[in-house]
């Protein structure tokens, strides 16, 4: 259908005649008008048909919406048995469109249509925008950084750029499951079942252990997981009482005095109950037990000034043999009721909105509103009324009256609730200044000799976990024989059967226990060296062609001039000259607010938004490939402008929302067929700031750009492969139903005497139908063979798994790329190419160090006393993650409020298990630059600090070239639309349905590139 509406039709004046592609400044520009396409299709005989809602017709089918407050993602996966006809569809909507091209550009040279260099696309656009280029030094200032014990003398401590706080985590050998089964056979001899039959099902349950995917696999994963963060949650008790321990503020110590003490009153071992009853106005199903609230660790993230586990910092996994299972190094970081980005308030103010929203607004048995309900009590009674002096308040007898009054009148309790916690949003603030002021404070060491002590904890796993009855009953060896939860995922009902303590016998129904053993460390990060010159230059001799997107308004007017203009001045300064402008309207993307059928409208919009990402993908496809074919350009580089007339952060239902997201798809689809980079500007925004945003947006034009660079080391060909999998169709009530989209980026790095060109390769996509595809990558596998054949024999392999955990992450079931099997098949398949699996994580410290105009970055090279922990286990280790390298910036926009930085460090996925031992110590000793591999190892590290600067969009200094510290944005985006998805659908009182454009695009370049697969 979209292929028929790419011709204008002949004869017609209207938006529907607009042809797709004419040629204007004399050959130079090439104008797409999106509009006409469009229209064209909204005016096909059976468009409104075959895309209205209904059980067989709409553009998005068999759906079923979400509960509320969660979001189902569509795009990947089509109607069953198409494939065959949509790669027919596309192939024919391809053709039409090169139908349409050849005719514009007719006797046209396309080297017109671009710049001889990206260095003068970048001066013409700076001398339209009145904007001066940047004049960038070739090179950084680079900090050396290491860890120094906190046990020095003050006057030393004065020269500490950072602090950090960790927790060594030792997890008991003991196999788990065996301790389990021995609890199983107890609890049947003591009810007299028949010793051959428990032997039946303690053998059925061990053999369950071996099975991918049982459940008891599935509980013994969450013990080694979800159940340790509730043990997190008592080192963030001990860190709050440390910091609390400096303070000179009664009213910060009795805050955290309140959230310890309501832990124990309520959700301790041996708390009482708290029962939230609402029901007169809310219902039965939000009537909760604010205890259980407070068992879950996840609940305190409801307190704005708080301590949380971040990332792990060392991790190592042993033969059981040795009295422990894993050791592990967890980062805290703190909360500082830092402001929301969507709502320009606190955390604390933007908190309580959301909580006035959902319960206050509109009550009725219809909200979901326990968790609020919950929050607003909780921080209640820990939020004192003053910082300098807090009224004294006994919690249990104000938790008691609360919960009275909730009984009595729940919407005026929770009002009342409400505008108490209102009143003390600047005792919030002073108290979050409070944490910041002790964090910062060089003389204080948080963690003393008093307060260092080990603790020791355990798991206590209550009988209930087990379905008695079912496991009497077990009929096969896939019975599930463990609690179960009908609505969703069995880990929230094991929650319920878990307890952890300090003293296992105070645990009555206890079936079995294991220890963890935490032990609390405040290390220090100073200065190792003096700092080094490293030369950063970048190399924009490369052809350019630039594209615009380009807002029209579309009006029906007798004069053919009138009906097509554009919508501000934007599109005569931010003008190259040269290159492609894809001309667009808002209205069409747009949710229409007309009354009628919401269901159509939406399924008719979503089909409207997917024809404009398909159509200008293929055009943008289509030129850069005629252009690459050309003599002269086949080093192309494409540069976008984005102007639209609204922000990126409207409402979903807005246009501007579609074109960002759409775009942000394009963008990486084309990033397989030619280095893009891609800059939005709001047109209409603050004027302002105007000249800064122009300035801002052309610098970060720039970043993308090939690095020359000094590397060091003796490799003369290195290559990087980046990938993640992120879900492209997933739905809360069916996880077996979730597919993925596996997206990778190649960077190279190539000697040129005694410098290296550091660059982008290309970016690359596919659908993955299933979890269970994920240890087979065959993309790597790919990846790897087609950098093997250009000469690549050392490439890094850089995992961003979605969704993948921060904790934990030695275990093979967190790294679906980094796992024996898929090593072990890529050591014997590339036996000449050294493969290096990393993980990347961004760890916290709080800032003790302003950068300096004559500093650029920081590293972390060394990482001795981590080794020393590899080095104590390496003839029982079966994985580990070890700390190679750390870079940072030790800069953030409003430093005031914010007190920490991030570091952001690279892990090696050491596997020790694999065959070819050979390969896999050489490995080790160029990563870890032992002996000979050192110089490897000095290359490979060089190679991942260029990417912090080759990926940066920050104006340089005068003295210094600014680095980013995450160079890996495209792989953890924070918001939906980044990531290139859409809101197309939502209930009232249900969730929302989001069209993942990437997995769209997907689909087009399978068939684009199908000799290539």
């Amino acid at each position: 259908m979209v292929a028929a509406s790419i011709s204008p039709r002949t004869g017609d004046g209207a938006a529907s005649g607009f042809p797709l592609a004419t040629v204007s400044d004399n050959g130079k520009r090439l104008r797409v008008n999106l509009r006409g396409v469009l229209q064209r299709l909204f005016s096909q005989p059976t468009f409104k048909q075959d895309f209205a809602a209904g059980e067989a017709t709409g553009f998005i089918c068999d759906l079923e919406f979400p509960p509320r407050g969660t979001s189902a993602k569509m795009g990947g996966k089509l109607l069953p048995e198409s494939d065959a006809k949509t790669t027919a569809g596309i192939e024919k909507l391809r053709e039409a469109i090169s139908t349409e091209l050849d005719k514009a550009l007719v006797h046209i040279d396309l080297r017109a249509l671009t710049s001889s260099t990206s260095s003068q696309a970048l001066a013409a656009l700076a001398k339209n925008l009145g904007v001066k280029p940047a004049d960038a030094p070739p090179s950084a200032s680079l900090v050396p950084i290491g860890f120094a014990n906190p046990d020095r003398k003050a006057a030393e401590r004065e020269k500490d750029v950072a602090r950090v706080l960790t927790a060594i985590e030792t997890v008991e050998g003991r196999e788990w499951l065996d301790k389990m089964l021995s609890g199983v056979r107890r609890k049947f001899q003591k009810d007299d079942v028949p010793e051959e039959e428990i032997d039946g099902i303690i053998e059925t349950m061990q053999m369950q252990r071996q099975q991918p995917g049982s459940q008891i696999r599935r509980f013994l994963d969450f013990l080694d997981d979800e159940a340790l963060a509730r043990l997190r949650l008592q080192v963030t008790f001990r860190l709050m009482e440390a910091v609390a321990a400096q303070s000179t503020q009664p009213g910060f110590k009795a805050y955290v005095e309140r959230v310890r003490k309501c832990f124990e009153l309520f959700g301790g071992a041996a708390g009482e109950a708290l029962p939230l009853d609402v029901s007169t106005v809310y219902g039965q199903r939000n009537c909760s037990d604010l205890a259980e609230h407070l068992r879950k660790a996840l609940f305190y993230g409801a307190l704005p000034v708080w301590s949380e586990w971040s990332v792990q910092l060392f991790e190592a996994r042993v033969e059981p043999e040795q009295g422990f299972a894993t050791k592990r190094e967890v980062s805290y970081r703190f909360r500082v009721n830092g402001n929301n980005p969507e709502t320009g308030k606190s955390a604390f103010a933007s908190r309580l909105d959301r909580i006035q929203e959902r319960l206050l607004d509109e009550p009725s048995q219809d909200v979901n509103g326990q968790r609020a309900i919950a929050e607003l009590v909780f921080l209640r009674l820990v939020t004192p009324d003053s910082v300098s002096q807090p009224t004294p308040e006994d919690l249990q007898a104000k938790a008691s009256a609360i919960v009275a009054a909730l009984k009595q009148d729940p919407v005026k309790t929770l009002q009342k609730l409400m505008d108490s916690l209102r009143a003390r949003e600047s005792v919030m603030e002073e108290l979050a200044d409070e944490l910041i002021a002790v964090l910062q404070r060089k003389s204080t060491k948080l963690v003393d000799a008093a307060n260092r002590t080990a603790d020791k904890f355990y798991i206590a796993v209550k009988r209930g976990i087990v379905d008695w009855n079912a496991a009497l009953s077990m009929s096969s060896n896939s019975t599930e024989v463990l609690v179960k939860n009908d609505n969703g995922h069995d880990n929230v009902a094991w929650f319920n059967h878990i307890e952890i303590t300090d003293d296992p016998t105070s645990v009555p129904t206890s079936l079995a226990s294991y220890w963890v053993e935490t032990d609390i460390i405040e290390r220090s990060l100073v200065p190792t060296d003096s700092a080094s010159t490293v030369r950063m230059a970048r190399n924009l001799e490369q052809p350019a062609v630039p594209v615009r997107f380009v807002s029209y308004r579309y009006n029906k007017a007798d004069a053919p001039e009138q009906m097509w203009t554009p919508e501000d001045i934007s599109v005569s300064t931010f003008d190259a000259g040269v290159g492609i402008d894809l001309e667009y309207e808002i209205r069409p993307l747009s949710a229409t607010k007309q009354t009628g059928d919401k269901a159509t409208q939406e399924q008719l919009r979503t089909a409207s938004c997917a024809a404009f990402a398909l159509v200008t993908y293929l055009v943008l496809y289509e030129m850069a490939r005629r252009l690459k074919a050309t003599e002269g350009l086949e080093k192309l580089t494409m540069y976008i402008f984005r102007l639209q007339p609204g922000s990126k952060e409207v409402e979903s239902t807005d246009g501007n929302a579609a074109i960002y997201a759409a775009a942000q798809a394009i963008e990486r689809a084309l990033m397989r067929e030619l280095p893009v980079k891609m800059q939005g500007f709001h047109t209409k925004g603050t004027s302002h700031t105007e000249r800064y945003r122009r300035s801002g947006s052309l610098q970060a034009l720039q970043g993308g750009a090939p690095m020359v660079t000094d590397i060091g080391g003796n490799l003369d060909k290195i290559a990087m492969m980046t990938y993640v999998t992120r879900p492209c169709d997933a739905h809360p009530m069916y996880p077996d139903a979730d597919g993925f989209l596996f997206v990778s980026r190649t960077y190279r790095a190539d000697r040129d005497g005694d410098q290296f060109r550091v660059y982008a390769d290309c970016m690359q996509s596919r659908l993955v139908d299933t979890r269970k595809s994920f240890r087979e990558p065959q993309l790597v596998l790919e990846e790897i063979a087609r950098l093997r054949a250009e000469g690549y024999h050392h490439v890094i392999l850089l995992s961003h798994h979605f969704g993948n955990r921060h904790i934990g992450r030695a275990a093979e079931r967190h790294s679906p790329h980094g796992t024996f099997e898929f090593l072990e098949d890529a050591s014997k398949r590339f036996p000449d190419v050294y493969l290096y699996p990393l993980r990347r994580d961004v760890f916290p410290a709080t800032r003790l160090h302003k950068r300096l105009a004559s500093e650029s970055g920081f590293e972390v090279l060394s990482f001795n006393d981590h080794q020393a922990m590899y080095d104590a286990q390496t003839q029982n280790l079966l994985r580990s993650l070890m700390p190679i390298y750390t870079f940072a910036t030790l800069s953030v926009v409003g430093e005031a409020g914010r007190p920490q930085s991030g570091f952001c460090t690279y892990f090696f996925d050491s596997e020790q298990r694999l065959t070819s031992v050979e390969w896999a110590e050489t490995v080790r000793q160029n990563i870890l630059g032992v002996g000979t591999g050192k110089p490897v190892r000095d290359s490979i590290i060089g190679m991942l600090r260029t990417l912090h600067y080759l990926e940066s969009e920050k104006s340089a200094a005068k003295q210094q070239v600014l680095p980013v510290l995450d160079p890996f944005d495209w792989a953890s985006p924070v918001r939906t639309a980044t990531a290139g998805e859409l809101e197309v659908m939502k209930r009232r009182g249900k969730g929302s349905v989001q069209l993942s454009f990437p997995a769209l695009l997907a689909h087009v370049t399978k068939v684009l590139h199908k000799d290539a697969v």
